[in-house]
């Protein structure tokens, strides 16, 4: 709790208690304020309007403090220097939510130019992706792993490979016509 609030609240309640008492008098002789019961009132009515100011703007301050701070512990903002920003969480360029971006519409893009599709910006995408998993492999010893795998996979190993096709009599790796065409 704040506690030049609470010291507030408290001389607060010292005032209205002083205003009080300052009243009882005049009300048991069924009476008007004398002229120095009258200037001891005034002065205790304005601290006591001071003071109610104060609570509420004291109050209002600790309730934007304590949103602030939730809000602070949800995303985990740190203390930064002037001019400094950290970004958390950026949505990617082919996250799931996303309708206008597309990873295989992109990558046809760019292997059939004649689909009419907009190479240069699948390009862009495709260039922006990559840098966004070598960002989130950063965190993600997971994907990091996966990617060293990739890049130390020899080329060779990563094409399709095909034997070539025997077509030796009596191996079964070539069709013989010579039956049909008897």
């Amino acid at each position: 709790m704040n506690p030049v609030l609470d010291a507030a609240r408290r001389n607060r309640a010292a005032t209205q208690e002083r205003l009080d008492a300052l009243l009882v008098v005049p009300t048991e002789e069924a009476r008007s304020l004398n002229a120095e019961e009258t200037s001891t009132f005034d002065q205790l009515i304005a601290e006591r309007d001071n003071l109610d100011h104060q609570i509420e703007a004291l109050s209002a301050e600790d309730e934007r403090r304590a949103a602030a701070q939730a809000v602070a512990a949800e995303v985990g903002t740190e203390t930064l220097a002037a001019g400094e920003s950290v970004i958390r969480r950026e949505q990617m360029t082919y996250d799931k939510g996303r309708e206008d971006n597309h990873y295989f519409r992109d990558l046809a893009a760019m292997q059939i130019p004649g689909l009419g599709w907009d190479v240069y910006g699948a390009a862009e995408r495709m260039r922006q992706h990559g840098k966004e998993v070598e960002i989130e492999a950063r965190r993600d010893q997971v994907l990091a792993d996966k990617l060293h795998e990739i890049r130390m996979t020899p080329q060779s190993l990563k094409m399709e490979q095909r034997s070539t096709v025997n077509t030796t009599a009596g191996t079964g790796g070539g069709r013989q016509f010579a039956a049909l065409a008897a």
